[in-house]
């Protein structure tokens, strides 16, 4: 409805009439890289409900590297961050994006979608498949706040000022948890046992970032991985006292 919306009244008053300048960002103002490498790109995410945009930097040594590969090594590095995506007949949709600044603070999807493009260009293949170069920039947004610029590209962009990511320090100094994760490897589950009896915020994650399992412990508890494919997962384990992160192999 939006977007018939948006057609009609462009079509009246032409397109200069929501004529908007992306937001963006250069590689000089990014303060947390992520990777190795001679190229960089950035990724910049929008969050609609507060207002807010936030990037990291990536560098990489390939001439070229999916936008996917991007995420999953965010992902990897900073345990704030993490997305949900679904794979369909047409490739990878995203579902929602994360960041966990604060215990109990949790910037995620305000909407019902999330669009992407690279250098203020709608991207046409999903983030699976789509390739970016060095000095790229990649851009998630929630498209209920995006402004749409292309009626028949359906470019949308986001004008929220882009802040750079802080590198994790307290997460670095945060104490770390003392946890017990057995047996690893694994085939049917895997028992979590904490040392102080506290709850803690739970999360499985695939080695490209995707979150495959999440919830809360108390003290110690069990998580069934039959349902999950043969291959290595981050467990993440996090409350206001700690963190913990533990890789399991699943067989």
């Amino acid at each position: 409805m939006k977007k018939l919306f948006y057609t009609l009244l462009i079509a009246l008053l032409g397109t200069n009439a929501f004529a908007q300048n992306d937001a963006t960002i250069s590689a000089s103002q990014i303060k947390y890289w992520v990777g190795n490498g001679n190229n960089e790109v950035i990724l910049a995410v929008n969050w609609a409900d507060p207002d807010t945009c936030l990037a990291w930097g990536y560098r990489f040594s390939s001439d070229s590297i999916t936008v996917a590969e991007i995420l999953g090594g965010i992902a990897a590095e900073d345990s704030r961050f993490s997305f949900d995506s679904s794979m369909g007949q047409y490739g990878a949709w995203m579902q929602d994006i994360r960041f966990v600044p604060a215990a109990g603070d949790t910037l995620s999807l305000a909407g019902s979608y999330w669009m992407f493009n690279v250098n203020g260009i709608t991207a046409m293949n999903s983030f699976d498949v789509q390739y970016v170069k060095n000095g790229d920039v990649v851009k998630f947004g929630d498209e209920s706040v995006g402004i749409i610029t292309d009626t028949v590209m359906y470019t949308y962009v986001w004008t929220t000022a882009i802040t750079p990511v802080e590198a994790p320090e307290a997460i670095v100094r945060i104490t770390e948890m003392q946890v017990n994760v057995f047996p690893n490897p694994a085939v049917d589950f895997v028992n979590i046992s904490m040392e102080e009896n506290e709850s803690a915020t739970l999360i499985l994650t695939d080695m490209q970032g995707k979150i495959v399992k999440r919830g809360t412990i108390t003290g110690e508890g069990t998580i069934s991985v039959r349902d999950l494919a043969a291959g290595l997962y981050l467990l993440r384990l996090q409350n206001d006292k700690g963190i913990a992160v533990r890789k399991i192999q699943v067989r």
